[in-house]
């Protein structure tokens, strides 16, 4: 292709595309004794070009030469990219095929010349430029795709640069899976003259490779921009979850979570709540998925979290993906109705697809962490426990183990309780040995925190007369005298003395109704 400058022609850069027009000198402009237009120019499949163009004289041409010319892209030059001789009747349809156009990688402009044997110019079309589909760009946070392209134009060429009409007033976007077959996925007015761009968003693609090109129409006439191959493949997560919530040490809430997928194209977010429903704020971030360790107020609780994946190449507002709500265990207790009952109660919130058992556990004084006696999971989240005196004259440490019905090594602990009871003593006003409860069978002081030193009991009945005596708090007077038989029914009086943690001695008088 030789590149030229015409003499006749002054060359001029539109903004957004590469077209550059045509015009004639006046001198020439009077010689001319025919006329020649382009129809339309058109981007084959095989990103040729075919250009169809009708010719009109009053007489017919012989041995007339056409040439074509093709802007060189980047730059304000045309260049002839063919001449060919051929005879011209008065009125002429012809079709040129460009199939050296990169029409892939720039707009593609023509006119055409037509001149006599003698090279004296008979007519020159105006300048007609394709349409020109730039590559497509994803856009991550809306997951749409975005067209761009210069719209078909026509520019005069006489005078200065001026946009003439076309047959083509509408644009649609056509879309393909194998590059033959194309479908129309949007319909819409072509943009005036003047506008560079028209734009597009392609909401709703799956993964794969898809064609796209730009068709305008109007009067009968269409015509095809050039064809982009792309492969719409944003990055994806998949089992994006938390895996566990654990307070470890009561010292801090660790928090695993996973995904497979592209990993790396993403930037997690921790988000941390009170309440599910409530307010979620940013406590840390991880560039991949792991463990993340924070240190919320463990006497409040459960704390919910979920994690977020943001794309890293992207500002988008929201997140990409994001993991259902995951909470650690919380254990807290409340008095319950009997003496030295202690009511366990934890809550504990999860997925649905997810299951978990759960084991109260109490620390011993090898600190080591053992089943608390006595313990079940009734599945209503809570247990009821009498604390004993060798275990409230220590304190106690508890917590509540919830263990992955499906992954057993998938352990979430509570946050620990420690219990030490206050230095009571209950003494009961009644007990009958016939009662279906052991401990209403009975009559002993109790003591709940401490063990009594100096201890001594001392039962008498209506006369003053000794019935029972004992140094040892741990033996109950069950209505027997000291020869082992039963007293009857009746109301008798106690002594009990006793030395208090702190050195105290403490002395006690009431009475007892033994019933029947």
């Amino acid at each position: 292709m030789s590149l030229v400058r015409t003499p006749y022609l002054k060359m001029t850069a539109k903004p957004g595309f590469f077209l550059v027009a045509v015009i004639l000198s006046v001198g020439t402009c009077l010689a001319q004794r025919g006329n020649i237009d382009i129809g339309k120019v058109s981007v084959l499949a095989n990103g040729h070009v075919e250009i169809h163009y009708l010719f009109t004289a009053p007489a017919p041409i012989v041995n007339a030469n056409v040439k074509v010319f093709r802007n060189v892209p980047g730059t304000i030059f045309f260049g002839e990219i063919s001449s060919f001789r051929t005879d011209l009747p008065v009125l002429f349809n012809g079709l040129f095929t460009d199939n050296t156009a990169d029409t892939g990688g720039h707009p593609a402009a023509y006119y055409l010349v037509v001149l006599d044997e003698t090279g004296t110019t008979i007519a020159t079309s105006p300048v007609h430029s394709t349409i020109f589909l730039t590559t497509p760009a994803i856009d991550l946070c809306l997951k749409r795709l975005n067209l761009s392209w210069n719209n078909y134009s026509v520019t005069t060429s006489a005078g200065e640069p001026v946009q003439l009409p076309t047959h083509f007033d509408s644009v649609r976007v056509q879309v393909s899976t194998d590059g033959s077959q194309f479908t129309t996925r949007q319909t819409f007015r072509q943009m005036p003259p003047g506008i560079a761009l028209q734009q597009f968003s392609l909401p709703g693609l799956s993964q794969g490779i898809y064609f796209f090109r730009i068709q305008a129409f109007g009067q009968g006439v269409t015509t095809n921009s050039n064809t982009r191959m792309f492969h719409y493949q944003t990055p994806v997560l998949s089992d994006f979850k938390v895996d566990n919530v654990t307070v470890f040490e009561n010292r801090e809430i660790n928090v695993s979570f996973s995904a497979s997928g592209d990993t790396e194209a993403f930037m997690f977010y921790v988000y941390r709540s009170l309440d599910t429903g409530g307010r979620f704020e940013r406590v840390g971030s991880l560039a991949f998925p792991g463990v993340f360790t924070d240190q919320p107020d463990l006497l409040h609780g459960p704390w919910f979290y979920r994690i977020e994946a943001y794309y890293k190449t992207a500002r988008c507002p929201d997140w990409a993906f994001a993991t259902p709500d995951f909470s650690s265990v919380y254990l807290k207790t409340r008095p319950g109705t009997r003496l030295g009952q202690v009511i366990f109660e934890w809550k504990h919130y999860f997925p649905p697809e997810r299951r978990f058992s759960y084991q109260l556990k109490m620390k011993t004084g090898l600190d080591v962490w053992q089943l608390a006696p006595g313990f079940y999971d009734s599945g209503q989240g809570y247990f009821s426990k009498v604390i004993t005196p060798d275990e409230t004259e220590a304190p106690s440490t508890f917590r509540l183990d919830a263990t992955d019905m499906d992954n057993p090594l998938l352990v979430s602990s509570s946050n620990h309780l420690v219990l030490k009871a206050e230095p009571t003593v209950f003494i009961p006003n009644a007990f009958r040995p016939t009662s279906q409860y052991s401990e209403n069978q009975v009559f002993k002081p109790i003591f709940s925190g401490f063990t009594p030193t100096d201890y001594q009991l001392i039962i008498f009945n209506r006369w003053g007369q000794e019935v029972f005596s004992t140094t040892d708090p741990a033996k109950a007077w069950d209505g027997r005298r000291a020869d082992g038989r039963f007293v009857g029914p009746g109301v008798f009086s106690y002594i009990v003395q006793y030395k208090t943690p702190d050195g105290q001695t403490r002395q006690t008088k009431g009475v007892v109704a033994l019933v029947e």
